[in-house]
C-alpha cells in the first residue's frame, strides 16, 4: 500500500488530539460547558493577533506562520465586550457592537445539543499591547470580531474510528518513533514524532514550547511544524539513536544516543519564537527515545497541543 502525504494527514487526523470540542478522548463523555465567548482579531508588525475571552479568562495570542505566543490573564469577558490588564504588556478594554449578522454553529460530529449563536461585529475601545523588546506593538481603537453564546453539548467517543485507522496504518507497514527532550518542570520542551511508511513518504511532527510567568500574566510560546522529509528525523533501534534537523523556524540539529549508558542529547538545535529564542539542547535537558513495537502502542501526538488547521504547516 502506498500512501501520499495528504492521505497520511487524513488518516492521522483522528489519532491526534486537537484542543477543540471536536476532539473527544477515548472512554470519556465530556460536556462542553455552556457560556459566552468574545473574540477579536487584527494584524500588527507582520503578526496576526487575536484576543479571546471566556468568563474570567482572557488571552492575547500573537502568531506568525507556525509559531505563536499566548499571554493569559484574568479579566472579564461577556457578549458585550472584553476587559483585562496584561501587566506591563498592556490592557484590553473593548465593547462589542454587533453588525446584525447572526449565524449558528452546529455541534461537531459525535455531539448532541443546540447550535451555538454567533454574532459578528466590531469591538471598539482600547487594545494596547507591546511584546518583549518591542517585537510587536499594538495601539488600536477597533477590531473586527464575534460574540458567541455557547450551548451545552454532550459528546460521545471516537475509539472505533481510531481503531480502524490504526489497522489501516498497520497494513501499510510503517515504523515510528517519538523523541522528547525537556527541562525540569517541562518549562522548555521539544518533541519529534516520526512515521516512516514502507515504500511511501515520511510524516514528521516537530513541536517546541516554553512557559513562564510575568507578574499576573502567564506566557506560553510554541511552534508546531510538519515535514514530509525523512532526513529531518532519522532513528534506529540498534543502536538506539536519533538525529533531528527540523525545518525553520528551528535552527541547527541535535543527536540522541543511548548505547549502553546514560542517554545523551547534544547539538546546536534552537528555535525562534515570538518574543524569545530557545536553545533546545544542553545539560539541563533530559531526553528519551520511544519506539513502540506494535500498532496498539502507536502514540501519534496524543496529548500535544496542535493548531486547528495544520495542513499549511507542512514544510516545503
Amino acid at each position: 500500500m502506498r500512501l501520499s502525504i495528504p492521505s497520511l494527514l487524513s488518516l492521522l487526523g483522528v489519532l491526534l488530539v486537537v484542543p477543540t470540542a471536536d476532539a473527544v478522548p477515548d472512554r470519556q463523555r465530556p460536556t462542553v460547558v455552556a457560556g459566552t465567548q468574545a473574540a477579536l482579531s487584527l494584524r500588527a508588525d507582520g503578526y496576526a493577533v487575536s484576543v479571546e475571552g471566556r468568563g474570567n479568562q482572557v488571552s492575547l495570542t500573537v502568531t506568525r506562520g507556525p509559531s505563536a505566543a499566548s499571554y493569559l490573564t484574568r479579566g472579564n469577558a461577556s457578549p458585550g465586550g472584553i476587559r483585562a490588564r496584561l501587566g506591563r504588556f498592556g490592557r484590553i478594554a473593548v465593547r462589542f457592537k454587533p453588525s446584525g449578522r447572526v449565524s449558528r454553529r452546529k455541534p461537531p460530529r459525535g455531539c448532541d445539543g443546540k447550535p451555538s449563536i454567533v454574532r459578528s461585529g466590531v469591538f471598539v475601545g482600547t487594545i494596547r499591547f507591546r511584546g518583549e523588546d518591542g517585537y510587536v506593538s499594538i495601539d488600536a481603537r477597533r477590531a473586527k470580531g464575534r460574540s458567541t453564546t455557547l450551548r451545552r453539548w454532550r459528546c460521545g467517543t471516537r475509539g472505533r474510528e481510531r481503531a480502524r485507522i490504526s489497522a489501516r496504518l498497520k497494513r501499510a507497514g510503517f515504523e515510528e518513533a517519538k523523541l522528547e527532550a525537556t527541562t525540569p518542570n517541562d518549562r522548555v520542551s521539544f518533541l519529534a514524532s516520526g512515521l516512516h511508511v514502507k515504500d511511501g513518504p515520511s510524516l514528521i511532527f516537530f513541536a517546541a514550547s516554553t512557559t513562564e510567568r510575568r507578574g499576573s500574566v502567564r506566557i506560553a510560546r510554541f511552534v508546531f511544524r510538519i515535514s514530509g522529509k525523512g532526513r529531518t528525523f532519522s532513528f534506529s533501534r540498534s543502536p538506539r539513536a536519533a538525529t533531528v534537523r527540523p525545518p525553520k523556524p528551528f535552527h541547527g540539529s541535535a543527536e540522541f544516543g543511548a548505547d549502553g549508558g546514560t542517554p545523551s542529547w547534544t547539538g546546536n538545535l534552537s528555535v525562534s519564537l515570538p518574543g524569545a529564542k530557545l536553545d533546545l539542547t544542553g545539560p539541563v535537558f533530559k531526553a528519551k527515545l520511544i519506539q513502540p513495537k506494535s500498532t496498539k502502542e502507536s502514540f501519534g501526538l496524543r496529548g500535544q497541543p496542535l493548531p486547528l488547521d495544520f495542513h499549511h504547516l507542512v514544510a516545503p
